[in-house]
């Protein structure tokens, strides 16, 4: 059976999907198999020959990592706070309507329902990312 070049490659996504935008290129399997390996046998000499330096280098990429994932979830629990501070407000303001007659009982416990199943849902959410929250700071003293 005749294999063509191009039967182990990547093909660019650009050409696959965006016809006339750009030609033909692609990369073969092997090519990139012999990228990584080259890749990893650098980084393996890298760290054999000058390990305080590789694990140097390795901590920093983790504390960047753990810095990102500390800011994007302050940033999510900011959010999920915010949701949860109206839904209050939207639960007082939907009790003091029914306390007033001002919206049937059908609906007041239908919504009710829903604004309470998300704020339970927040709060653990909230309470997730705290967590995680004060387990940063804990790693960082």
């Amino acid at each position: 059976e005749k294999k063509y070049d191009c039967d182990y490659c990547f093909v660019c996504q650009h050409y696959r999907h965006r016809k006339g935008t750009c030609s033909i290129h692609y990369i073969k399997l092997k090519t990139v198999n012999e990228i990584l390996l080259k890749s990893i046998k650098e980084i393996t000499n890298f760290a054999k020959e000058d390990k305080q330096e590789f694990l140097k280098g390795m901590n920093k990429l983790s504390d960047e990592k753990r810095e990102e994932k500390y800011q994007g979830d302050k940033e999510k629990l900011e959010k999920l706070s915010s949701r949860n501070e109206e839904l209050t407000t939207l639960i007082t303001k939907l009790y003091e309507d029914h306390a007033l007659g001002k919206i049937p009982v059908k609906h007041f416990n239908r919504l009710f329902n829903v604004y309470d199943t998300e704020q339970q849902d927040l709060e653990k959410q909230i309470q997730y990312f705290e967590q995680e929250i004060e387990s940063y700071h804990q790693r960082k003293v």
